[in-house]
């Protein structure tokens, strides 16, 4: 017989591990998964970390039950925080936003990549100025 709040600790774990790989921060499982003040399952307590106003609420288990936790996920989730639910399903993790939230993440990234974009530009433009620039000087200095 599986020990679920074992099952539950190691799921929490390996989640807090995928992300700790991917983006080189410290999530950690929050004490008593959860069940003091601080809510959810991992945190993030960096606030220059991307996942630090993340709310995780992290599932392992064979039977989902997506509406209850959905609800725990958004009742526990503080204000200012997002609440993402993370649920192992088929031996593969998968995650759950607010529609709006994914709406607003995936616009985030379009306007950051149109802002890297301009400055790019930007930056070519300043460079072929200035080559342009010293080009005319060594040519003057060649006269």
């Amino acid at each position: 017989m599986v020990n679920s709040n074992r099952k539950g600790k190691r799921g929490e774990l390996e989640v807090a591990r995928t992300i700790n790989k991917k983006f080189d921060s410290n999530v950690r499982r929050t004490p008593n998964s959860g069940g003091l003040s601080i809510k959810g399952d991992i945190i993030d307590i960096n606030p220059d970390s991307p996942l630090y106003n993340y709310h995780f609420e992290i599932k392992n288990t064979q039977k989902v039950l997506m509406t209850k936790w959905w609800k725990q996920a958004t009742d526990d989730c503080r204000r200012g925080k997002t609440p993402v639910l993370i649920f192992k399903m088929n031996h593969n993790w998968h995650s759950v936003l607010d529609f709006d939230d994914f709406l607003n993440t995936i616009k985030e990234i379009d306007d950051l990549k149109k802002e890297l974009k301009e400055t790019k530009f930007k930056l070519e433009n300043r460079d072929n100025a200035i080559s342009r620039l010293l080009k005319n000087q060594i040519a003057e200095m060649k006269q």
